[in-house]
């Protein structure tokens, strides 16, 4: 939820789904050698076929195709190589992929309308201190969320060392003694 376009959204999301996607949709439709047309194409047609993985609801079909529309319209951006303000980036990314959960996730389209409608109604925005209120945890989780590394960017920059495996051994051994 760091990414700050849909194309780095789906390069660190479900990265094994995207791989076979890529691999046995995507490629032998022709990829992007054929194109730019055919290469939206194939991207859409791909993203399609990652909603119908998920399963047969339309729901699930229509969040793969804005997933697909989402995608072609971030390569045509990056091809006019126009850059946006970083936090700007990500706000627009995580939005689109937040309201695409609530397509895939709804009993119907029309659940998921009604409920994005809901999502961006301005009369259900709140003064920010009435917002806050009663919620400190949630604010100190999501600044834990979006200031601090994440699993995979901790495991990037690990070094093995002999004094963290004498460490493990140390706390696996403890537990099993039920210290």
């Amino acid at each position: 939820y760091k990414s700050l376009s849909i194309i780095d959204f789906w390069r660190k999301w479900h990265i094994t789904l995207g791989r076979w996607i890529r691999d046995y949709v995507y490629i032998p439709l022709g990829g992007s050698r054929e194109g730019e047309l055919k290469k939206i194409r194939n991207v859409i047609i791909a993203m399609l076929f990652t909603g119908l993985w998920h399963g047969v609801g339309f729901t699930f079909i229509l969040w793969g195709l804005i997933h697909g529309l989402m995608l072609a319209v971030n390569h045509q951006w990056r091809r006019l190589n126009i850059k946006l303000p970083a936090l700007l980036s990500w706000f627009i990314t995580f939005m689109c992929v937040v309201s695409c959960w609530v397509v895939f996730r709804a009993n119907s389209v029309d659940d998921a309308l009604k409920i994005l409608a809901a999502m961006f109604d301005l009369r259900n925005i709140r003064m920010p201190v009435q917002l806050l209120r009663g919620k400190k945890l949630l604010v100190i989780a999501s600044a834990v969320v979006f200031f601090f590394p994440n699993a995979i960017q901790i495991i990037s920059r690990f070094k093995p060392r002999i004094a963290y495996a004498v460490i493990i051994f140390f706390l696996a051994v403890m537990s099993m003694m039920n210290f």
